[in-house]
């Protein structure tokens, strides 16, 4: 009795480590599909919206990655950014470097 006992939990404990548990998803997960730049600029203001008037909501530094968002539609050279600090706004294109193999062309238009 007391064998057969230890043989179903052996048993049981090799099924399980053989069963594959989906991992569970996570906005850090999507973040990292998404489509980058870094800052050329030795320091660029991120605004509220597209244009040179607009409120600066953060600056970031030479080096410094952002996540694309979408660019606009009027003005196709601003893109919509996310900081690595979270702050959401607006940077001119001429300021950043997109990432290998991607084309303004493939930014999506956003609001």
């Amino acid at each position: 009795m007391k064998r057969s006992l230890i043989f179903v939990l052996v048993v049981a404990a090799i099924l399980m480590s053989i069963v594959a548990v989906p991992a569970p998803a996570n906005a850090a997960g999507a973040a990292a599909t998404a489509p980058t730049s870094t800052v050329v600029a030795a320091r660029l203001r991120v605004r509220e919206a597209p244009n040179v008037h607009a409120k600066t909501l953060a600056i970031v530094k030479r080096g410094d990655t952002l996540t694309i968002l979408g660019k606009d539609a009027a003005r196709p050279h601003w893109l919509k950014v996310q900081t690595t600090a979270g702050v959401t706004g607006w940077v001119w294109l001429g300021w950043v470097r997109l990432q290998r193999g991607l084309l303004i062309k493939a930014i999506a238009v956003t609001s």
